[in-house]
């Protein structure tokens, strides 16, 4: 069966066939609806290897145009494109090498550019005929965004972004740092302490708070909370009383040039403790500052979860899916815990 045979019983070209199976617009519904039901009628499915062979023709060909696919982000430090690229977190330098890899271009644009409605940003998009977007991880702990979405297709990065509920890659907070205290047991450690920012908690869901306590309950461990410290701001004073109470051999946190000398000090004015000094892992390796005083951190999974959405989103554009998914999908991806200076 081909697909002259069904363009011949569904009254239309072949041509016309060709767009309703590949979800492209310029249709009209009344004929997507009559095609695909002639489609549903005869049986027709498509050969998937065709697809996967004509994919590798097009790779192997040096394009002369590269669509260009945008990069948004918004911060309040990070202001130019030579920021985005200098800087240590985000994901723009290593989404750019995968979508060059498949023929892309990607360029990067901020979102409230000298106070830049979202209206105005979204306009600009469809004036260049943008097919693909992704958002970056926004400052703010429940980030909104009014785009024309039926314009192209988007993916965003983490939990931040909470509408529209579009497809999105996330790191696996909950499942790190659960496997990370299940490999700091083995080596002995048995008190553990959490420091972290809500600001920073609240961005990812709780997911490191809950994948800690999980470890907790699993361990038959007190879960009263007391060995977590979440504050606003975690000034020294409620950090050093938090220490002293709680007493960790091993601290979880994320600003180690604070947290480690105030940890150093007390120690220092216990003369003649025997126990050894608290160790502490960092919750995102790639921000380390005092390397040698870390006994590990977690990885961020940068260059995977970009290719990852780069990935995604190139799926979404062959397909011709544009606008907001019926159910969003989330790809994770688990980082594993780095042990520094072994």
């Amino acid at each position: 069966m081909n697909l002259e045979v069904i363009a011949e019983r569904a009254g239309v070209s072949r041509m016309t066939v060709s767009r309703v199976l590949r979800n492209q617009r310029h249709v009209s519904e009344q004929t997507r609806k009559r095609v695909l039901q002639v489609v549903e009628e005869m049986g027709y499915r498509p050969n998937p290897m065709v697809s996967v062979l004509m994919s590798q023709v097009a790779q192997s060909r040096k394009a002369d145009f590269q669509p260009t696919l945008a990069y948004a982000w918004e911060h309040k430090r990070i202001l130019t494109p030579r920021e985005l690229v200098e800087g240590r977190g985000g994901y723009f330098r290593d989404v750019k090498v995968r979508a060059n890899e498949l023929g892309f271009n990607v360029e990067p644009m901020l979102i409230n550019n000298q106070g830049m409605s979202q209206k105005r940003f979204s306009d600009i998009l469809k004036a260049r005929n943008t097919p693909g977007i992704f958002l970056a991880p926004a400052e703010e702990t429940q980030a909104s965004y009014d785009f024309d979405w039926k314009a192209f297709a988007a993916v965003s990065f983490g939990y931040s972004i909470r509408k529209p509920a579009l497809n999105r890659v996330c790191l696996n907070y909950h499942v790190g740092i659960f496997n990370a205290m299940q490999k700091l047991w083995d080596r002995g450690y048995r008190r553990f302490g959490l420091v972290l920012k809500k600001h920073t908690d609240e961005r990812i869901l709780h997911l490191w708070t809950s994948g800690f306590l999980t470890f907790h309950w699993e361990r038959g461990l007190p879960l009263d909370g007391q060995n977590m410290l979440v504050q606003d701001e975690v000034d020294r004073q409620e950090y050093c009383e938090w220490f002293q109470a709680c007493e960790p051999e091993l601290i979880f946190s994320y600003d180690d040039w604070a947290y480690v000398p105030w940890c150093r000090e007390l120690e220092s004015r216990k003369r003649g403790r025997k126990k050894r000094p608290c160790a502490f892992i960092h919750l995102d390796k790639d921000f380390v500052q005092l390397r040698d005083e870390l006994l590990g951190g977690l990885e961020s999974c940068r260059p995977q979860m970009a290719a990852a959405a780069v990935d995604l989103l190139v799926s979404q554009i062959k397909q011709n899916q544009h606008g907001l998914p019926e159910r969003q999908k989330t790809i994770l991806m688990e980082p594993e815990l780095v042990w520094f200076n072994e």
